[in-house]
């Protein structure tokens, strides 16, 4: 495994990095001759870049607006604000506990992206599972339930995912939730992660310069957007953006060249990235440029502004006695788990296939 220094500890710092020529402004030097003559496309490299743009199209229908943001501005016109509503500190501790749950199952961390991308989408229309945490970790829990159904070959239980609430959550409140969730995100079930998109990256710039072994490049890409997902100052980041920010930095990381700014803006305009794809979309490579930043942030804990320049929004209300506050527990929950076949692309579970148990720790608890 790449340990994390070999990013944290590469000449490339955020600090060091701010000092790089922006993406928008490389110009060709002396001596980069080779970058773009080695660079020539293949057939494969065509076919990659389809994917990416039909990926990038349909990313759109993803879109996740600021909903912290709104809900601030909301409270902050409560003199007595409830500190029993959401904030990014829940988010990012339910997202750490369904990295836990995939990691002992051996899932793919991109079922997390699926369901986090699920849970943002259903918060962003669904402003009541804001204001209460017991009705948002649910969603958080649906959420990590139906896409491991949808997105795996074999599924958790709806009675495993009710033990690991520790019974807070029953198995009727989960399926009820997840009907609610499906209608609410009008049933588009396939968006496109930062880890697919990652993948299909790493292989484009392999094939572009072999000198850069796609492992390593996959490895130190992923690295970083695990971290990532779990940052809500990037949820309403388009996850291509934030896929190109962790390949280039892993390119920096790997040190092959001093030219990697070409390939990557070159991927860049394959890509359409700086086109209006979206009506939104303003000034894609100088965002790009920021959130490597935060990823780097992200890696190193030291994140403490949103990729736009706006503080994130969060509402770290103190409130001295909070029953249902999330907390980390050090305790261990002894679970059966419940393995059952599935189709990838089915929400209903098949009959039991089987049972093992396993000790894993429960999400962070919130008391009814």
């Amino acid at each position: 495994m790449m340990d994390i220094d070999s990013i944290t500890s590469s000449p490339c710092t955020p600090a060091s990095y701010s000092k790089s020529r922006p993406l928008h402004t490389m110009e060709s030097s002396d001596d980069d001759s080779w970058s773009f003559s080695a660079c020539a496309t293949t057939a494969a490299d065509d076919d990659l870049v389809d994917d990416l743009r039909a990926m990038r199209h349909r990313e759109s229908e993803y879109a996740v607006g600021d909903y912290l943001h709104r809900l601030n501005v909301a409270v902050s016109k409560d003199a007595a604000p409830s500190c029993d509503f959401v904030n990014d500190d829940c988010r990012s501790k339910m997202c750490a506990w369904c990295f836990s749950i995939v990691d002992h199952c051996h899932f793919g961390k991109d079922v997390v992206a699926i369901a986090m991308t699920q849970l943002d989408r259903f918060l962003d229309r669904t402003s009541w599972a804001l204001t209460d945490r017991s009705a948002f970790q649910l969603a958080a829990i649906t959420s990590l339930y139906t896409s491991i159904k949808i997105h795996e070959s074999q599924s958790l239980a709806v009675e495993t995912m009710a033990a690991l609430s520790r019974n807070v959550y029953s198995e009727d409140q989960i399926e009820a939730m997840e009907r609610i969730m499906l209608q609410s995100n009008e049933w588009l079930l396939n968006p496109p992660t930062s880890f697919s998109f990652g993948y299909k990256l790493a292989q484009l710039v392999t094939s572009m310069d072999n000198r850069y072994p796609f492992d390593t490049l996959l490895e130190l890409t992923n690295m970083q957007l695990e971290s990532a997902v779990c940052d809500y100052g990037l949820c309403t980041v388009l996850p291509s953006h934030v896929a190109v920010a962790a390949v280039h930095n892993a390119m920096e990381s790997i040190g092959v060249d001093h030219e990697h700014h070409h390939t990557i803006q070159r991927i860049c305009s394959m890509m359409g990235i700086g086109e209006r794809i979206m009506d939104d979309e303003r000034q894609p490579l100088e965002l790009i440029q920021r959130v490597e930043t935060r990823l780097y942030e992200g890696l190193m804990g030291t994140c403490s502004t949103d990729v736009s320049g706006v503080t994130p929004c969060s509402l770290h209300t103190q409130c001295e006695s909070d029953s249902k506050m999330l907390r980390a527990s050090n305790e261990d929950c002894k679970v059966d788990t419940v393995i059952r076949p599935t189709s990838p692309k089915s929400v209903s579970a098949a009959p039991n296939h089987g049972t093992s148990s396993f000790h894993h720790r429960h999400p962070q608890e919130m008391v009814l």
